[in-house]
């Protein structure tokens, strides 16, 4: 009885998968059919998040480099017996996920459907439907190792279904993305306390004084928490929150920062700085008689705190500033090299999309390496010339829109493009998987790029913001200038 028990039960949770696949996309849509565009985008965000989180905190970890206390223990039992649920919840969110961007898709090409088409985002679409489809056809079929991943076509249904929303406010989306960022920041922090041996790598002893521990929290790694910490402490200064919030999620955010001790998160701030800060502050300026001033004693401050990071860093001691750690960039470039060699080999389309899998990971003697961390570097060895050259493409076509947006929205634009470069030299953020943090900082760069390029196209200067150059205000005002 048992045994027809289950079997029945496989045939009977296919049928019920296969039902859910045809019909379940379609019932969400109509479901959220009467939504605006910016709930719509903040649906798909909250899913992305929501996955992101389960898939980490349904699977056993334990990060302390010492025995665990019965108690921990007992945690991780608990924890052990439910990973079985993290494969399934992550089948659902990406089955809604996609399923509800496909339908979203639909809806929008849809023959008859009355919609005003955009196409002011075209050229984005156009790219970045080229990077992923054309890397998944070469992948498959002429790489040196051919191989093919459904996953790969679930990057340009998601972002092309965020494309197509064409009436994303996105300071109103500001608002969704604190709160998702924020709600993460303080489970990071909960856990910390609750479940240390989850949460907190220990000993840690690094790069901040006093604290032997680096932070993790629910998220797979302190290099995806820190970048991402640093989102929402830029979007609270562009878009303060109503007090009493403002200081509760600087807090928040400033902390997860800090404590997740992450080089790649503090240079990414350091770059914005330079590059899409001081640019646009200077810009301002210029319509002041002390602008200029003004300007040069900003510099002035970011160059004592480069120097006070320097000094920091070689008080920590010259024999660990130039250790073969930090030499080799936490072992980086063995990756690199490795990756390199593929990409000599197979010059043209690449070694092909298994590259780093599991398998090639035990051949190469390196189990802990899932990628080259380095998007360049792994589009190389993946994907060849052909794929370099579609990365390259499919970043300026972004680079294009954040600078012709760059006065609008305040620096946002680069600002975030900043995120995502830097982010491309330690890590492969633009491959992976839907439900992972690095993507979620994908899909809010393009949800900016594309709603300040449409209302530029349409000739309005919303959602542009005022000039905040007033001392009382940090960075830049939420407020929107409405005409």
């Amino acid at each position: 009885m048992m045994q027809t028990i289950f079997i029945v039960a496989q045939y009977a949770i296919s049928l019920f998968l296969a039902i859910a696949l045809i019909f379940g996309p379609f019932a969400l849509y109509r479901l959220t059919r009467h939504w605006s565009d910016t709930w719509r985008a903040a649906f798909i965000l909250w899913l992305i998040a929501i996955s992101s989180v389960l898939n980490i905190a349904l699977v056993p970890r334990n990060l302390f480099l010492e025995a665990t206390n019965q108690f921990d223990a007992a945690i991780n039992s608990f924890q052990g017996a439910a990973s079985g649920l993290a494969d399934w919840q992550s089948r659902a969110f990406t089955l809604g996920l996609v399923g509800f961007a496909l339908a979203l898709l639909l809806a929008y090409w849809l023959p008859g459907k009355k919609v005003e088409h955009d196409y002011s985002a075209r050229p984005l679409a156009i790219v970045l439907v080229l990077y992923y489809l054309l890397n998944t056809m070469t992948g498959a079929t002429v790489a040196g190792v051919t191989g093919f991943s459904y996953k790969s076509l679930y990057f340009p249904i998601v972002l092309g279904a965020l494309i197509s929303l064409r009436n994303v406010d996105f300071w109103r989306m500001a608002s969704h993305v604190k709160l998702i960022l924020a709600v993460l920041m303080l489970t990071n922090l909960v856990a910390a306390v609750a479940f240390p041996h989850f949460a907190l790598l220990r000993p840690y002893t690094d790069r901040l004084p006093g604290i032997d521990f680096r932070l993790y929290g629910v998220t797979s790694h302190p290099n995806a928490l820190g970048p991402i910490a640093f989102l929402l402490l830029l979007l609270e200064l562009y878009s303060p929150s109503r007090s009493p919030l403002h200081w509760p999620v600087l807090g928040l955010a400033l902390a997860n920062f800090l404590l997740a001790q992450s080089m790649t998160a503090w240079l990414t701030a350091f770059a914005v700085m330079v590059i899409a800060y001081l640019p646009y502050r200077f810009m301002a300026f210029q319509t002041r008689a002390d602008g200029h001033a003004s300007a040069l004693k900003m510099s002035l401050i970011l160059v004592v705190g480069l120097i006070g990071l320097i000094f920091a860093l070689v008080n920590g001691g010259v024999d660990r500033l130039f250790s073969e750690d930090v030499l080799t960039l936490t072992g980086r470039t063995a990756i690199w090299t490795d990756t390199l060699a593929e990409f000599k080999l197979y010059p043209v389309f690449g070694y092909g999309p298994d590259l780093w899998g599991v398998e090639y990971r035990i051949r190469a003697g390196k189990l802990f390496a899932g990628q080259a961390h380095n998007q360049f570097i792994q589009t190389l060895g993946e994907s060849g010339l052909v794929g370099f050259t579609l990365l390259l493409m499919y970043l300026g076509v972004l680079l294009n829109m954040a600078l012709h947006s760059f006065r609008t929205s305040r620096g946002l634009s680069l600002a975030l493009y900043t995120i995502i470069i830097v982010q491309c030299i330690t890590e492969a953020p633009l491959r992976g998987v839907l439900n992972d943090w690095p993507f979620f900082i994908h899909a809010t760069l393009l949800i900016v790029l594309v709603s300040y390029s449409r209302h530029a196209t349409n000739g309005q200067t919303r959602p542009e913001l005022r000039d905040t150059s007033q001392p009382h205000n940090a960075l830049v005002s939420s407020r929107v200038h409405r005409q």
